[in-house]
């Protein structure tokens, strides 16, 4: 089935669960608050869209090269997606969850176009052993993500921030084991909770955070960085 329409009202006593087939794309339309889980075969596409006051909760799982698009006034409440290609989110992220990025056999990012809320965990990484596979955060609305990022062998860009320095800090006992500031001249103009570990056995390499033209890059893929821009010191 290319087209799927799910309605929360049918969904209240169990989790739909949906695996894609490949082409042609899939669409999934959801409408009320539906519980839905969905995995795509390798090379696959699907399109969710979530009508006005809908609310998506659950996840998706990506094969490697797939494509996911989420899209639509609705809320998406993640409760665990494995993100192994692309995926950009173009709905309001809320609830508790985590989102893993691990590029492995295949290339790609995820992109937040909206608000993430704080309960929230990002974990950006890839397969350092190929070389170019890392994983990439884009994050369009800063000020609007208050997700927890764990950075692995990949990158996380900040778009639009513009920051002469950054201190980087560990809160030791914290929820949070380190937070990473921002700042313009003297002034403090950003604040994300993010640790720098090893993630699924691959390293993070050459730490370091950059401002380029599209915003700021905070990086740990080594010589896989092709962003460019001017590399910050310590403010």
């Amino acid at each position: 089935m290319p087209n799927y329409r799910v309605t929360g009202n049918q969904l209240s006593n169990s989790a739909l669960n949906v695996t894609t087939n490949g082409a042609p794309p899939e669409t999934i339309n959801v409408f009320g608050t539906t519980q839905m889980d969905f995995s795509l075969a390798y090379g696959d596409t699907a399109t969710v869209n979530l009508a006005d006051y809908s609310q998506w909760v659950g996840g998706f799982h990506e094969s490697p090269g797939d494509m996911v698009r989420v899209a639509g006034k609705g809320t998406f409440a993640n409760t665990s997606s494995t993100i192994n290609g692309t995926a950009i989110i173009g709905s309001a992220v809320v609830g508790t969850g985590k989102f893993n990025i691990y590029e492995a056999h295949s290339s790609g990012k995820l992109e937040f176009m909206h608000s993430v809320s704080a309960g929230q965990t990002v974990s950006v990484s890839g397969y350092e052993s190929y070389g170019g596979q890392f994983g990439v955060l884009q994050v369009d609305d800063p000020a609007a993500y208050h997700a927890t990022n764990i950075l692995g062998f990949g990158e996380i860009i900040l778009e639009g921030l513009r920051a002469t320095g950054y201190t980087f800090d560990s809160l030791p006992g914290s929820m949070y084991p380190s937070v990473l500031s921002l700042y313009n001249g003297n002034d403090r103009i950003y604040t994300t909770h993010t640790s720098v570990q090893t993630v699924n056995g691959s390293a993070p390499v050459n730490f370091g955070v950059s401002q380029t033209a599209a915003g700021v890059v905070i990086h740990a893929d080594g010589t896989s960085y092709h962003d460019g821009g001017v590399l910050l010191g310590h403010a």
